[in-house]
């Protein structure tokens, strides 16, 4: 479940400096999340534990294969 701190802290990390964004999440994350391949409300579960770069892949393949495929 979404709650309302999430949604407001993912709409002001993204006005923070792309290098700001970079330190908090990580280049792999922080490039997802500034695309808008990915909210910042995916990177943790619901008990707010953060995924890592591996779970994510598993579970938002989708977004990283577009990446993939564009880059290509």
């Amino acid at each position: 479940m979404v709650n309302e701190k999430q949604d407001n802290f993912g709409d002001w990390l993204i006005t923070q400096p792309e290098s700001f964004i970079v330190n908090c999440l990580g280049a792999e994350k922080a490039s997802r999340f500034i695309t808008g391949d990915l909210v910042i409300t995916k990177f943790i579960d619901t008990t707010g534990k953060t995924y890592t770069l591996e779970d994510l892949r598993i579970l938002e393949a989708q977004a990283f294969e577009i990446r993939q495929k564009l880059s290509e």
